[in-house]
C-alpha cells in the first residue's frame, strides 16, 4: 500500500489559525523522506491516505517528536530476508536459489501497475535451456528493455564477472536484430552482487557499465542505485 502522509499542526496557543503548518509526503516503493517535528505542547493530525482508504490520528502531547524515516523507502523485509537465506546456503547457492530474490526485485521496480512484464528466461534460441536470466518488457510487446544475467555467488570472481558481461553482450545482441529500440539495459548478477550497463544498436559491441559492482542487491545504497537505473527503463518508450 503506498501512503500519502500530512501532518497538520499548531500550537496550542492564542496564536491564529493561519499559524498552522501542513506538510505531505509519499511514503511509497519510489521516494520517503525523514522529518522531524519537535513542539513542546500542540496538537498533532496525521493523515494517511490512499486511493481507498483514509486514516486519521489526531496526537495531544505535552512533548511530541515524529520521524518519518529514510531518505528512501527500503526493500520489504521479505526480500531482504530471503537474501538472508541466501547468503546461509554459502557456496551451495545456485541459479535456482536466485531466482525468487531477484523477481521480487524487479517486481518491485516493473510493476504491472506501470504496464511492465517481468519475463523469466528458460530456454534459448534453440529450444534449450539456457543461461538463468530475465527479461523486462512493456505489457503487449516482446522487445525487452532491461536483461538481467544471473550467476551463483561461487562464481564471484574475476572469470565470473567476464561470464555475466559475456552472457549479458551475447544476449543483447541478440535482441538487436529484432527490437525496435535503440538501447538495451543489462544488469549483471552473481549472489547479491550486482551491476549495470547498456548497448546501443549503433555503438560499440560492447557494454558499457553505467553502475560498478554492488555488495547486496537489497541494501539501501543498492536500492537507491537500483532507482537511477529503473528510471533510464522508464524513458524508453
Amino acid at each position: 500500500m503506498h501512503w500519502m502522509v500530512a501532518c497538520l499542526y499548531t500550537h496550542v496557543t492564542n496564536l491564529p489559525p493561519v499559524t498552522c503548518r501542513l506538510s505531505t509526503f509519499l511514503l511509497s516503493p519510489e521516494s520517503a523522506f525523514i522529518t522531524h517535528w519537535w513542539a513542546p505542547s500542540s496538537i498533532i493530525l496525521l493523515l494517511l491516505f490512499s486511493k481507498s482508504q483514509i486514516v486519521i490520528v489526531i496526537l495531544f502531547s505535552p512533548l511530541c517528536v515524529i520521524t518519518i524515516k529514510g531518505s528512501t523507502m527500503p526493500y520489504y523485509e521479505v526480500i531482504k530476508a530471503n537474501a538472508k537465506s541466501l547468503v546461509g546456503l554459502g557456496s551451495a547457492a545456485t541459479e535456482n536459489n536466485l531466482l525468487g530474490l531477484y523477481l521480487g526485485v524487479l517486481v518491485e521496480w516493473f510493476p504491472i501497475s506501470k504496464g511492465y512484464i517481468v519475463d523469466r528466461q528458460v530456454l534459448n534460441r534453440a529450444r534449450k535451456p539456457g543461461r538463468k536470466s530475465f527479461f523486462i518488457r512493456h505489457a503487449g510487446y516482446l522487445d525487452p528493455l532491461l536483461i538481467v544475467e544471473l550467476k551463483r555467488p561461487a562464481k564471484w570472481n574475476d572469470a565470473g564477472k567476464q561470464e555475466v558481461l559475456g552472457g549479458l553482450t551475447k544476449s543483447i545482441q541478440m535482441q538487436f536484430a529484432e527490437t525496435q529500440y535503440s538501447t538495451i539495459y543489462g544488469i549483471g548478477a552473481i549472489g547479491l552482487h550486482w551491476m549495470a550497463c547498456k548497448m546501443e544498436k549503433d555503438g560499440l559491441p560492447v557494454p558499457t557499465t553505467l553502475l560498478d559492482w554492488h555488495d547486496d542487491i537489497t541494501s539501501d545504497s543498492s536500492y537507491n542505485a537500483f532507482k537511477a537505473i529503473a528510471d533510464l527503463v522508464y524513458n524508453i518508450h
